[in-house]
């Protein structure tokens, strides 16, 4: 069984799926819109409640999950390395390296992608991820009690998905466009092979603020009026304002087919391939505006279809509800992540925070030291039960179990000393984490602090200490913030309108005021901070 996780800009789904061979069936799932466009409310908390409603639900059947990623803080590039196995891992590390360069404090991951037989060069994945973004949704989906198995590229789960459809033929380059509200996920298929992957801005949302922007209205009602707008390409009579925004989805739908046209150049450039793509098939809720479809294909001259990821599925038994498989192509990713997680997948690209990474290679190395005792193991009872039956050969067969058992001691004591090193290991990660999760809490609380602080106010101390008792953060520490204010009266002027601006501020921060002492011009304070 596989779960996945795609949190898009408006929507969250949950899919989670059960392979058995070349059958998949949907075990259950979930759908919950977080983001209406009202610019109300905190989005972080509006994306907890959402996943949390989806995960609570599910009760304790879902298990470990792949999760999505895409938008502006990740990075797919190609390149190519030759065709040489003996030092293939060497060139592909260099072209790593090359890729990466300067690019700040980014995780980054390859795959060689399958190439035609007797290839001179093979085609090279690099993927790169802002390290913030990567800690950010491990910790988010932590939060919400996911066991995050990986992270991957969103368009690596089409290509997942995509594979296991019956539209997926051989001997076909077909582009896969998945449109969201504010990102689109781009891929090309040549011959069942991966032959290109992007991820670019733009998508739904774009439509929605150009009308708002047209009609000066909030961008909710923008949206609406887009949704309501019927079909993209059918020629309308209505009023003057049924015509504006007619007029306005065609510039923005035009804007969105030209991302999706030169893909396909860029492709060609990258891969160096003419890559003849001869149809295309869109997913995502941006792709639903009535009229695109038809839209799309005038411009690039192919065949645009939607695609549906549940063709030759079974979801009669999944006890979702049949308005959840309305519009299929919407959860297109989601589907393509619960394949990921399900079984080995076709391309592997990670992007997981360096820490689990190593975590899970250590995992792997103390299994094969494991795996190679208990092989030890076997060998020397084969060789017992052989000198027990040859008598004659008895001295022979007890000297090789001798030696057997030696070995096997040596294997037993090594495989000792590498669980104590695993442990401490493991100890030293847990108290390092810790230590830069509550140092980086502090650095947080107090830019925020010096952000909303007013004129005539003094910051004097700040302390970061460890909650007692039950734990109320999800890490365990809260920061005391010390200082004087000229206003010696509390809850008046300048240091009530602090308390209300640390309130407000982006980072969610709960303020609780512990100790207030009035001086002649001045006044002591201490409060304490706490995330929401």
């Amino acid at each position: 069984m596989g779960l996945g996780i795609d949190i898009g800009a408006s929507a969250i789904k949950v899919l989670e799926v059960e392979r058995r061979g070349e059958k998949v069936r949907v075990i259950g799932g979930g759908r919950v819109r977080w983001q209406d466009y009202s610019g109300q409310g905190d989005e972080r908390a509006s994306q907890q409640r959402a996943l949390m409603t989806i995960l609570t639900h599910a009760g304790e059947k879902y298990g470990t999950a792949y999760a999505g990623a895409t938008g502006r803080d990740v990075n797919l590039r190609f390149a190519q390395v030759p065709n040489v196995p003996s030092g293939i891992q060497n060139l592909v590390a260099f072209e790593v390296q090359q890729i990466k360069g300067k690019t700040g404090a980014v995780y980054c991951d390859s795959a060689l992608l399958p190439a035609e037989q007797g290839a001179a060069e093979l085609p090279l994945l690099v993927g790169l991820i802002r390290t913030e973004y990567a800690d950010a949704r491990v910790a988010f989906l932590h939060q919400c009690r996911a066991v995050v198995r990986d992270v991957v590229p969103n368009s690596l789960a089409l290509y997942e998905v995509f594979l296991q459809s019956p539209q997926c033929r051989p001997g076909e380059t077909v582009l896969l466009a998945d449109i969201g509200a504010e990102n689109i996920d781009i891929i090309i298929v040549e011959d069942r092979r991966l032959a290109f992957a992007r991820n670019i801005g733009g998508g739904g949302k774009s439509c929605s603020e150009a009308i708002a922007s047209m009609l000066k209205v909030p961008l909710a009602e923008g949206e609406r009026s887009k949704l309501e707008a019927g079909d993209l390409s059918r020629a309308r009579e209505g009023d003057d304002a049924s015509g504006r925004i007619n007029q306005v989805l065609l510039n923005s739908s035009g804007q969105i087919a030209s991302l999706i046209s030169g893909s396909i150049n860029f492709a060609r450039t990258q891969t160096k391939r003419p890559l003849p793509v001869t149809r295309v098939l869109l997913s995502g809720g941006g792709a639903r505006l009535a009229g695109f479809d038809r839209f799309l294909a005038d411009m690039l001259k192919l065949p645009v279809g939607a695609f549906d990821p549940f063709e030759g599925w079974e979801t009669s038994g999944s006890g979702l509800p049949e308005s959840f498989f309305a519009a299929p192509s919407d959860l297109a990713v989601a589907a393509g992540l619960a394949l990921m997680a399900s079984g080995k997948p076709a391309t592997s690209l990670s992007f997981l925070p360096q820490q689990m990474r190593d975590e899970r290679e250590f995992r792997k190395r103390g299994t094969v030291a494991i795996a190679g005792a208990v092989l030890l193991l076997l060998a020397a009872l084969v060789q017992t039960a052989g000198a027990i039956g040859s008598k004659g050969e008895a001295t022979d067969r007890l000297g090789k179990v001798r030696s057997a058992k030696s070995d096997l001691d040596a294997n037993s004591a090594r495989c000792a000393e590498l669980i104590d090193e695993r442990d401490a290991l493991r100890r030293k990660i847990d108290l390092l984490c810790r230590e830069s999760e509550s140092g980086g809490f502090l650095l947080r609380a107090f830019q925020a602090a010096r952000e909303a602080k007013p004129e005539g106010l003094w910051i004097t101390d700040v302390q970061l200490l460890p909650q007692s008792g039950e734990e109320k953060l999800p890490r365990g520490f809260r920061v005391i913030l010390k200082g004087l204010i000229e206003d010696p009266e509390e809850g008046k002027g300048s240091l009530q309108d602090y308390i209300a601006a640390l309130k407000k501020h982006p980072l969610g921060l709960g303020v609780r005021s512990s100790r207030f002492e009035k001086q002649p011009s001045t006044a002591l304070f201490e409060f304490e901070l706490e995330l929401q």
